[in-house]
């Protein structure tokens, strides 16, 4: 099968780390959407290519996998890849991994992703010059779970959160890796995850207010960031075992 990942090497800033040295996960997700943004780059299917097209990729859901969290310090050198393994109708589904310096795979990941068009922002069907640059691979080997996420009836109110100018990507909407950042403020630091999900309900925007409402169930946590009636923006499943 012709080769169609797309892989990038880097060492592990200690900017990107918290206060045990560990890679926080808002700057996991941006490792795996950096390597994605790359790669379109790469195949001439980057931003502007498809503002032209007017049309644009937003992330539905992620599945991380943190296999070996020991391997996320800071300093460490890891090399991050993506490639793309199925399209349906607007849906398109890519893998992601980081490995450590002995090619070890210890991060994977799933993410499904919508392609909208720009003037109405609702999904479209997928075309061959959409993906076709991209070509397809196997699947990584791992357990796919539903783009869900489930959660109960007690959820802790916290701080509501005031979307500002930094949380904004090109769309001018809540980037998605920002909700990981909200996300981390929420959950003890030393409860790193070895296991994330997210699922996006809709964009917030500037001046937007994001009410974050949490549960905790023995080692999962789920992170309702929503209006004031937790109607969901985004929803973070943080498991720590």
């Amino acid at each position: 099968m012709e080769e169609v990942m797309y892989n990038f090497k880097s060492t592990i800033r200690f900017s990107e780390t918290n206060t045990y040295k560990k890679l926080t996960p808002y700057s996991l997700v941006n490792y795996m959407q950096d390597a994605s943004t790359f790669h379109s780059m790469k195949v001439g299917l980057g931003v502007d290519t498809l503002k032209e097209r007017e049309k644009v990729w937003v992330v539905n859901s992620w599945q991380i996998e943190i296999r070996k969290p020991e391997k996320l310090e800071a300093f460490s050198d890891i090399e991050i890849g993506t490639w793309p393994y199925d399209k349906k109708g607007p849906m398109a589904y890519r893998n992601f991994y980081i490995a450590d310096e002995n090619e070890e795979k210890i991060v994977c990941a799933n993410s499904i992703w919508a392609l909208l068009d720009t003037k109405t922002m609702r999904p479209i069907r997928i075309q061959d010059e959409d993906v076709a640059a991209y070509g397809t691979d196997e699947k990584l080997d791992m357990i796919y779970a539903d783009r869900k996420i489930t959660y109960g009836t007690e959820l802790q109110a916290c701080e509501p959160i005031e979307v500002q100018r930094f949380h904004l990507d090109t769309n001018n909407h809540v980037n998605n890796a920002k909700y990981f950042l909200m996300a981390e403020q929420l959950v003890p630091e030393e409860d790193y995850p070895v296991y994330l999900r997210a699922e996006y309900r809709k964009s917030a925007v500037l001046g937007d207010t994001i009410y974050p409402f949490v549960e905790k169930n023995d080692d999962r946590y789920v992170i309702v960031l929503g209006d004031k009636e937790a109607n969901p923006y985004a929803i973070i499943e943080w498991r720590i075992k």
